[in-house]
């Protein structure tokens, strides 16, 4: 669902207007400046502008730190970006320990954090519960029967 969302999260954060959009915009331009831009680093773009979108650190969730940085691993949830040679690893800490290692990009890394969430019966951070209830009830379209009024509004945008 996140293929099927992405040119309309795009349209809807290139609107937005005022501080979050000049934000938003910041995040957006490189990808648009890129005649070289691929499917990942949309959906790269899209997820840290969604997080953003709805109120939410980028921070909070991803953290991008020098591979021999041991500080990674002080974090409750975090999808740790390892930057050495122009190639990222992506990884997930989980209360202090990397529990995954080399996933590919940052949807993937998402959608095994949102998964490791549901098979370990962990809570999300409250800090990025409309992050999370965005993965879950928008792209998995799992239990949407219950939204919050901020994704209910981002998802009637979606549907016009």
């Amino acid at each position: 669902m996140l293929e099927f969302y992405t040119p309309k999260l795009l349209a809807i954060f290139t609107c937005k207007g005022g501080v979050l959009g000049r934000r938003l915009n910041e995040k957006i331009d490189p990808m648009l400046q890129n005649p070289d831009k691929n499917i990942d680093m949309m959906r790269d773009v899209v997820l840290r502008c969604l997080i953003c979108y709805l109120g939410e650190k980028e921070d909070d969730l991803i953290q991008e730190y020098n591979c021999d940085n041991g500080d990674i691993l002080q974090h409750i949830m975090k999808i740790a970006i390892c930057k050495r040679d122009y190639q990222e690893d992506f990884s997930i800490i989980l209360e202090g320990m990397q529990v995954m290692a080399g996933l590919e990009n940052l949807a993937r890394a998402c959608a095994v954090l949102l998964g490791l969430t549901y098979a370990l019966n962990l809570t999300y951070p409250k800090e990025l519960r409309h992050t999370f209830e965005a993965f879950q009830k928008l792209f998995l379209e799992l239990d949407v029967c219950k939204v919050s009024p901020k994704l209910l509004t981002l998802k009637n945008k979606l549907m016009t």
